[in-house]
């Protein structure tokens, strides 16, 4: 259930890319074109902003494998479609961020597995 908006505006993303290229309807591919721009850039951005990337990592929670997997793979589609349809400068973003994305995610996974391994600082016995 957390991760139902993100399939579901992936969806739709995909279904306008899908549609607009078979059946040649612009429209239907600007969607996907704007979303890979807005997604792109403000993912990218957030990346390299300091204050923003510190915030990111105190809210970050644990994300199952099968979802990294699914937000990479994705976002290797994405990518592919917009080399596919011409679009290189919007590739190199999106493939940026995605680079970016798949980074943090590793660092953040990687900090609370240690977290969870490392020893307690305190003790649960109480002496007195």
């Amino acid at each position: 259930m957390k991760y139902l908006s993100g399939i579901f505006i992936d969806a739709i993303v995909i279904l306008s890319l899908l549609f607009g290229a078979l059946y040649a309807i612009d429209g239907l591919t600007n969607i996907g074109y704007f979303a890979g721009w807005l997604f792109g850039t403000m993912n990218l951005l957030g990346f390299m902003v300091t204050t923003i990337r510190e915030s990111l990592e105190k809210k970050y929670t644990h994300q199952p494998l099968i979802w990294r997997i699914y937000d990479a793979a994705t976002d290797i589609a994405y990518v592919s479609f917009a080399v596919y349809s011409g679009w290189f400068v919007l590739a190199t973003v999106f493939s940026l961020q995605s680079i970016c994305k798949a980074q943090f995610k590793s660092e953040q996974e990687k900090r609370i597995t240690d977290e969870k391994n490392s020893p307690d600082k305190e003790s649960d016995c109480v002496t007195p």
